[in-house]
């Protein structure tokens, strides 16, 4: 797959520029920065991509960066490219207990003295409790009943 930067583009713009030099020329960031009308720097972040997949190739010289055309190789990863070990090993993390969630609001509820509840939750569940026992609809189930109930005389 070769990399091809979009036209009118700073990365579309270097490469042109760097084809137009000698074979193997370098140029620096602030000699391309200063020919193409850009910040110096900006060129090295804006050739990122282009640099990753070979179409330009770096060389670091003390604090410069010396640019010229690539071959389409990216380049190939440092040979101690292995993560560093941490200075001291991370604190254990206890264990969390269950959260508990509070229970949704009920949008409407009705309580009757002979120990009767009832709660239609925001979801659309129907509670009802009676004696000490329960019964949950869905809200499906829910819709159901009080489509039945509306037909009720």
């Amino acid at each position: 797959m070769s990399y091809t930067p979009q036209p009118g583009t700073f990365p579309a713009r270097v490469v042109e520029y760097l084809r137009s030099l000698p074979a193997g020329a370098e140029r620096s960031s602030a000699e391309l920065a200063e020919a193409l009308g850009q910040e110096n720097v900006m060129v090295a972040p804006m050739l990122a991509h282009g640099r990753a997949v070979g179409a330009v190739r770096a060389r670091k010289e003390g604090r410069l960066l010396y640019w010229s055309l690539g071959d389409g190789t990216p380049p190939a990863a440092p040979l101690d490219n292995v993560p560093d070990e941490p200075l001291h090993p991370a604190p254990a993390i206890p264990k969390k207990a269950a959260v508990v969630f509070p229970a949704p609001i009920p949008s409407a509820a009705a309580r009757a003295p002979t120990g009767f509840r009832a709660a239609l939750w925001t979801n659309g569940t129907l509670e009802i409790h009676r004696d000490g026992d329960l019964i949950l609809l869905t809200a499906n189930e829910a819709e159901q009943l009080r489509d039945l109930m509306r037909g009720m005389p």
